[in-house]
């Protein structure tokens, strides 16, 4: 009895020495604030273009941090932010990425839809435009699919939620990310029709709202193939330890992503190969003992 006890309270991992170190948080939030501004305010920036930036930078995304009046408190599902999420029977179009996230009582996904910055929200007549209203549409298709408890239950069971918080309430948050603050932000009538527009459940956003969550520094961008989640990008703040790593072991193509990974030295990207396999190797064994919440690496 005493030795089993004695197990239960032993640390069963083993921490690198001197690894080649992460970018650090204010080095990060400098730089890619400055290249969030560039692309912005470069010549017409595509649809495509900002989705590929939010991949490799998830912090940026709405819902990212438990403090921002979107989702649960907790950590989103796999540590991470799903991009082009499937939702069963839905071809087109996808939401361009959610978060899963849990409180006490609930889990949430956060459906997010992006729009190309340049569009406008408002005619000159002060009403809205037709790519406006068809974002809206997009995002009202989502929340009638959401009204069916059948599938409700496919997305549970697609993203492995029953296994992760089986009898939370389940409460489907929307954003919609469109436009520039300027069009209107020294118009109090055009302010106040924007205003009007709100409905329950979806928030409203300009990309000039985004910004960096520091609480997202080690969170990835997944995607969910054959219904298996595969890694597409880390940022180049990650850090593993036994706190993500029973989430990263779920996660396939973790060396691809990471060779990929920008703003990082090749020593790093090496380095992050090596011990995801051994983190990868101490999830599946499930002897977890004592974990320390200030262990990463």
């Amino acid at each position: 009895m005493l030795d089993g006890m004695a197990a239960d309270w032993r640390t069963t991992y083993t921490m690198a020495s001197d690894p080649p170190p992460a970018v650090s948080w204010l080095t990060y939030d400098a730089s890619a604030r400055r290249q969030f501004k560039m692309l912005l305010n470069s010549p017409a920036p595509s649809e495509r273009a900002l989705q590929r930036f939010l991949n490799q930078n998830p912090s940026f995304l709405p819902g990212a941090a438990g403090t921002t009046g979107l989702g649960g408190h907790h950590g989103p599902i796999l540590d991470a932010v799903i991009t082009q999420p499937p939702l069963p029977g839905i071809k087109q179009p996808l939401p361009d990425f959610v978060w899963i996230r849990k409180d006490t009582e609930k889990v949430v996904p956060i459906l997010i839809e992006i729009e190309a910055p340049a569009k406008r929200w408002f005619r000159k007549d002060m009403l809205p435009r037709k790519e406006l209203t068809q974002a809206i549409g997009q995002v009202d298709s989502w929340r009638a699919w959401f009204n069916s408890p059948a599938n409700v239950l496919q997305f549970r069971t697609l993203y492995g939620i029953d296994s992760w918080a089986p009898n939370h309430a389940f409460i489907p948050e929307y954003v919609l990310i469109y436009g520039r603050r300027s069009e209107f932000e020294e118009d109090e009538d055009l302010r106040k029709v924007r205003a009007s527009m709100e409905r329950p459940a979806l928030r409203w956003l300009t990309y000039d709202g985004l910004y960096p969550h520091p609480e997202a520094w080690s969170y990835v961008t997944v995607a969910i193939r054959r219904q298996k989640p595969i890694a597409v990008s880390f940022p180049p703040t990650f850090k593993i330890g036994p706190m993500n790593a029973p989430s990263l072991v779920r996660i396939s193509n973790k060396e691809d992503a990471i060779h990929s990974m920008a703003g990082v030295s090749a020593a790093r990207r090496n380095f992050l190969i090596h011990r995801t396999a051994y983190w990868d190797r101490w999830a599946k064994d499930g002897a977890r003992g004592v974990v320390s919440t200030g262990d990463w690496e």
